[in-house]
């Protein structure tokens, strides 16, 4: 799968890595997008810290 598109937060971070975790196998590029609204901003900031910690980039927008 070279997309993972989420219109809702997944319920937990596990949840999220285990949606995401879908794309780019096998040694080949993905990419994952979340819709999330203003009510999703402490959820935001917590997949931000995850992310950082991980090494991944984190875009501004």
């Amino acid at each position: 799968v070279s997309y993972v598109v989420s219109f809702d937060p997944a319920v937990s971070l596990d949840g999220h890595v285990h949606r995401v975790g879908r794309c780019g196998r096998g040694g080949s590029v993905g990419r994952a997008f979340a819709f999330l609204g203003s009510e999703d901003v402490a959820y935001a900031q917590l997949l931000q810290e995850s992310m950082k910690s991980a090494g991944q980039a984190v875009p501004n927008d």
